[in-house]
């Protein structure tokens, strides 16, 4: 894995097909019900329906010209939103999965249009259980910036559980 791409999916121009797709992997690979940790989206279909929804913009993270992970910015606010981010089984743990991680985030953080940067930081609310993840997002050049004692709910027990804030900007990605 060292040839990365970063694919919009501007308009919703990607086929119905390959995006439920993106979701079958995500499910295949076990990550499906941790990205989706508060079980609003539960299957292809909810996936399709929330992906194409105004406000989410989806990119698809290809390596070697192969689909690695998918990522998403929604709640948008000024010039931050909210970052989402899954990994392909193929990609776990491969040398190259921090690399990808940080040039992602620096593609997404460097993006401009004639008023200057479109995005100044990305937050992401992670269970504080979700200790793979935590390390894997620290690595890639995100902070630990407070704890939300019951900020996620975790779907399958209907209860409320803590969460960690982890924020990124061009600044922490040096």
């Amino acid at each position: 894995m060292t040839d990365f791409k970063l694919i919009p999916d501007i308009n919703s121009n990607m086929p119905d097909d390959f995006l439920l797709a993106l979701f079958a992997q995500m499910e295949a690979d076990g990550t499906a019900s941790q990205v989706f940790l508060e079980r609003e989206i539960t299957d292809a279909e909810k996936w399709l329906q929330y992906i194409k929804s105004p406000g989410v913009h989806l990119y698809i993270l290809f390596a070697d010209d192969m689909p690695v992970g998918v990522c998403w910015i929604d709640r948008l606010q000024e010039r931050w939103g909210q970052f989402h981010f899954c990994l392909f089984r193929q990609a776990w743990g491969h040398r190259s999965s921090v690399p990808l991680g940080k040039w992602v985030l620096n593609e997404i953080l460097n993006m401009k249009d004639e008023h200057g940067y479109l995005l100044d930081m990305l937050v992401g609310i992670l269970p504080s259980r979700n200790k793979v993840a935590m390390r894997y997002v620290l690595k890639c050049g995100g902070q630990k910036s407070g704890v939300l004692p019951l900020g996620v709910v975790n779907g399958a027990t209907g209860q409320s559980e803590e969460a960690t804030v982890i924020t990124i900007t061009r600044e922490t990605l040096l």
